[in-house]
């Protein structure tokens, strides 16, 4: 798999059991690699009583034999969950799942939160770290903390409007040269009816992203939670076919692997190529003096005499003849 996307549902859900089912349904549908939730068992380790949300957050809530269903029924659809437990009672539950959840997610406003931190840490699973809003000491802090548990750092945060010049998404070129080790990734917070909602994904491609979060909704627009940059499956499947069109346009390449498709062979073959000088009988060995650099028409020949000096013709060659492999010994 050249890249990772995948569907964030956080609380848009609400506490709808059923259209939180429908997002799961919407995102195996688009063809995401993986889904993520934010969940949430223990209200009191996570939010303060006294938080002008926490009784709303609590009518949200589902109980842990409903999150079990939930990501039982997520894995059974073939998508990787990305799992972000805001408490450690959620923690434990990921664990106790019969199926292995490769990947955790720490929330941002968890950062700090070290016994939650020490809870993921020893599960000895794969960790994805948001780095919006963070330092370099702290990202650096992060990575001393985790080790090589932690395999994928994610720019981007969430904020209304969530202008791409706001989130500098050129971090992304910059943490891939300061950490060539991790995968970079990119959540994207663009507004669902912004002109760069899809292409916003595109670019952070091309600077080196390799993992993309974006938020899921049924309908586009409908006042829920986060629903300012939720996308529906048409925008999400444009998203998925523009950056499976740039794993084309854009592969891997390094030294080893570097090949020319056979147009470019074309463009390359009509370099000048070595000729003979004058006609040049059978048996003569070929020197600066009887060949030269001529364009010669799309023939795959040779482009200096080093190449073949004090090799023999094995046929009479004509003047501008091109030399080729088998004229030669």
């Amino acid at each position: 798999m050249s890249y990772f996307l995948y569907a964030e549902t956080a609380f848009h859900h609400e506490g709808d059991y059923n259209y939180l089912i429908s997002l799961i349904d919407s995102a195996a549908e688009i063809g995401c690699h993986g889904i993520k939730f934010q969940i949430l068992l223990d209200l009191n380790d996570f939010m303060s009583s006294l938080h002008p949300d926490f009784y709303k957050v609590k009518e949200w809530m589902f109980s842990s034999k409903q999150w079990i269903e939930l990501l039982e029924y997520s894995n059974s659809k073939g998508l990787e969950i990305v799992a972000m437990p805001c408490d450690l009672t959620a923690v434990n539950l990921i664990e106790s799942l019969p199926f292995t959840i490769k990947y955790y997610d720490i929330h941002s406003v968890s950062f700090c939160d070290k016994k939650l931190l020490s809870a993921i840490k020893d599960t000895g699973k794969k960790v994805i770290l948001g780095v919006g809003g963070r330092t370099f000491s702290e990202i650096i802090s992060a990575c001393d903390f985790f080790e090589k548990q932690l395999t994928t750092l994610m720019v981007g945060f969430q904020s209304y409007p969530s202008n791409l010049s706001d989130v500098m998404i050129g971090k992304i070129r910059s943490l891939k040269e300061l950490f060539p080790e991790l995968i970079i990734g990119y959540a994207d917070h663009t507004l669902y009816n912004n002109d760069y909602v899809v292409k916003s994904l595109e670019y952070a491609y091309i600077l080196g992203a390799r993992v993309f979060e974006k938020h899921i909704t049924l309908q586009e627009g409908i006042k829920r939670v986060d629903y300012e940059s939720a996308v529906s499956k048409h925008k999400f499947k444009k998203m998925k076919r523009n950056l499976d069109y740039l794993t084309q346009l854009l592969p891997e390449y390094n030294y080893k692997n570097f090949m020319f498709c056979n147009k470019e062979i074309s463009y390359r073959n009509r370099q000048k190529i070595l000729v003979a000088l004058m006609d040049i009988r059978a048996g003569t060995k070929l020197t600066t003096y009887n060949t030269v650099l001529k364009m010669a028409g799309n023939i795959n020949g040779f482009t200096s005499i080093e190449e073949i000096e004090g090799s023999k013709v094995i046929v009479d060659l004509k003047k501008d003849e091109p030399i080729t492999r088998e004229k030669i010994k």
